[in-house]
């Protein structure tokens, strides 16, 4: 490994920088194994990998590591080569395994698609992390779930408005979930029009259940 990044591995700080070092692809496997070895005195929380030469290949490599990284928090990947092969991995990691709070992605190379998905998460991020759980398998493999139940009535936490729009856009042409439940949420007729446009479309879904929330006169337009 070259002398500056293990001069970087080295250092007594949650925060490593490893920005404008000309960070390769085979440079983050390098580092990834270093991370994930047990000579790491302290534990990272934050990884700035900014402008790099990381392509996907790298992007997919630090994704599966920070898969059992639960200690790192936040990751910057700004200024590489990274497409929406290499970003959807690591938004993968946002969604599914939970374990980062925020990623920095750009600029890179990414379409609007992926750039929606970061988007969207950070208006997930203050949700249930069960949300952002089924809306990253809805993304990653869209056949998967058959039933979504989001019924919070024991739960001090609920759902927001602009969290189930999001839910209703990845569901609009979904062809596997037949059942979904948001009753006992603090849903209002914000979301009654998603609500309503997910009924129109979806030619899956059998059973919604709104049940337990203050959709008022929004409620009308789901009878």
């Amino acid at each position: 490994m070259r002398a500056a990044l293990t001069a970087q591995l080295g250092a007594s700080s949650p925060a490593l920088s490893f920005r404008a070092l000309q960070v390769t692809n085979a440079d983050v496997e390098d580092i990834c194994k270093a991370l994930t070895s047990q000579n790491m005195g302290v534990l990272p929380s934050s990884l700035d990998f900014r402008d790099n030469e990381i392509g996907d290949a790298g992007a997919q490599c630090l994704a599966q590591c920070l898969a059992h990284m639960v200690h790192v928090r936040r990751v910057d990947v700004s200024g590489n080569r990274i497409t929406d092969v290499g970003a959807n991995a690591l938004l993968d990691v946002l969604y599914i395994a939970g374990t980062l709070d925020d990623l920095v992605l750009e600029p890179n190379p990414i379409t609007n698609a992926a750039a929606t998905r970061l988007t969207d998460f950070r208006v997930l991020s203050d949700e249930p992390l069960n949300l952002r759980k089924y809306i990253g398998v809805l993304q990653s493999n869209p056949t998967k779930l058959t039933e979504i139940d989001l019924d919070e009535h024991r739960s001090e936490r609920y759902y927001s408005d602009e969290a189930v729009v999001i839910l209703c856009k990845h569901l609009l042409h979904n062809t596997a979930v037949t059942s979904l439940t948001v009753s006992h949420n603090g849903l209002t007729e914000k979301c009654c029009e998603s609500l309503a446009e997910l009924l129109r479309l979806n030619r899956t879904l059998e059973r919604l259940d709104v049940a337990h929330n203050a959709l008022a006169a929004g409620g009308v337009a789901l009878a």
